[in-house]
């Protein structure tokens, strides 16, 4: 099996970012490598342009209609119907017929005339109210 870390001329260990796109070869300190106790070095198998990278990318794609979709589906598959109802509802004001139209195949139009739908990235700008009424005779603690 391959080492990923090799010996420089001034002897300071260098490591090969395991990503296929990158493959550069870094010095192994915390400027180019995050650090990963789990690792025999100390730092993690990417460089860090690479991890920002791809955090970015996630990112991006989790603000979408496919991340919705990729949670309910994962939700359904692994959760009571019950719970899946409530973590679409918190996490995307989703109702139970939307749910249902999603597991059904309805696309994104149908389901958005449904009822009330926040994706993540405007979700906490447009359900920023509090559940709770307000009283005149409540009691502050």
């Amino acid at each position: 099996m391959e080492r990923n870390c090799t010996s420089s001329i001034n002897d300071s260990l260098r490591k090969k970012c395991r990503n296929p796109s990158c493959g550069k070869e870094l010095y192994v300190t915390s400027e180019f490598f995050g650090k990963n106790a789990r690792m025999e070095d100390g730092f993690d198998y990417y460089c860090k342009e690479c991890r920002a990278a791809d955090r970015r990318k996630r990112i991006n794609e989790a603000d979408g209609w496919g991340y919705v979709l990729d949670s309910i589906f994962y939700w359904a598959e692994n959760l009571p119907m019950w719970s899946t109802y409530g973590l679409a509802n918190e996490k995307y004001a989703l109702n139970n017929e939307q749910v249902d139209l999603i597991l059904g195949g309805a696309s994104e139009a149908k389901v958005k005339r449904n009822g009330e739908f926040h994706l993540r990235r405007n979700r906490p700008s447009v359900l920023v109210s509090d559940p709770r009424p307000e009283r005149d005779d409540a009691i502050n603690y």
